[in-house]
């Protein structure tokens, strides 16, 4: 065994331990970063740093090996400045590491790490919280989505990626099959409403999102149902069967959300209309819908919507 003092206080451990396994042992808490139980300290975040008397300069407490009659400081006003001066170097180039690829990569920017943990306790409430806060239709995407995530993980080093969206898919599908689905809560009513013109995922999230908010949202869509390109575009139905899409938007619509169905803009309401009857509009028609038009006139051609990307602005 080796014996050592470390803050006045005699420690022993086996041969071959660090200065922060002593620490550790003898409940001496010395701030970590880089540091993984399991792992080979890489000593890069400095943060770990403590005095060792007769050594000049500081050392990383992470991968300083204790000897025999070592005598170790652990807080000075000396240590907690180069401790001060390493986070401000780390934070002075922080690029966001912080954060998992997985999630960076998410075009929806999921927590994903959340996710995983609550899914590995087998916390399937907590999983599909975390989920539906950033994507309203989960059992969906988890069937369709192409996984952008999986492609960035750090796992895929080591051996493959995880299966990040059937991960999604599974506390989705638990959560259908509850019988009591997750409902985020809602604020207050805000006395506001808007006119979402189609009921596509578009639509429906943005409906979802303001329900949330406590506005009124009146969702007008041509087709006698709810979906848009998930219910009426060219599904492979072996993958998203219409059941799971009637399930989820179903979950949706039990919000303060009013789904009018056969509701031809032009034909059946005015647009004029809807911009007078509701504080704010939303066109959420799909991309078959819209009509680039190099030399913006402002006026439907081929009954579609024109529309002027560098302004912004629509017919």
């Amino acid at each position: 065994m080796i014996t050592l003092s470390i803050d006045n206080q005699t420690v022993q451990v086996p041969q071959g331990a660090t200065i922060l396994e002593a620490a550790q042992a003898a409940g001496i808490t010395i701030p970590t970063l880089c540091h993984l139980k399991g792992f080979e300290p890489s000593t890069s975040c400095m943060v770990c740093v403590v005095h060792v008397e007769n050594v000049k300069s500081l050392v990383p407490a992470c991968g300083a090996v204790a000897l025999d009659h070592m005598r170790v400081k652990t807080d000075s006003d000396e240590i907690r400045g180069a401790r001060r001066a390493a986070l401000e170097l780390l934070l002075s180039d922080h690029l966001g590491d912080c954060l998992g690829p997985c999630q960076m990569g998410c075009p929806a920017g999921m927590d994903i790490p959340r996710m995983l943990r609550y899914i590995a306790e087998d916390n399937d409430r907590a999983a599909i919280e975390v989920i539906k806060r950033d994507i309203p239709l989960p059992a969906i995407l988890g069937r369709i989505c192409p996984a952008p995530c999986e492609k960035v993980c750090r796992r895929a080093k080591i051996d493959q990626p995880v299966a990040i969206c059937r991960l999604k898919r599974f506390a989705a599908d638990i959560d259908l099959d509850c019988g009591e689905p997750f409902a985020p809560p809602t604020r207050s009513n805000k006395n506001k409403k808007v006119a979402i013109v189609g009921a596509g995922p578009c639509g429906l999230s943005a409906a979802y999102y303001l329900a949330g908010e406590g506005i009124v949202c009146v969702i007008y869509d041509e087709h006698a149902h709810p979906g848009g390109a998930l219910r009426y575009g060219a599904m492979d139905r072996t993958i998203l069967p219409v059941d799971i899409v009637d399930r989820e938007i179903k979950n949706i619509l039990q919000h303060n959300i009013t789904f009018k169905p056969q509701q031809r803009i032009g034909k059946d309401i005015a647009f004029d209309s809807l911009c007078e009857q509701y504080d704010a509009v939303l066109v959420a028609t799909g991309d078959a819908a819209l009509y680039d038009e190099n030399d913006f006139a402002l006026e439907a051609k081929n009954d579609k919507i024109c529309i002027d990307r560098a302004r912004y602005s629509t017919s």
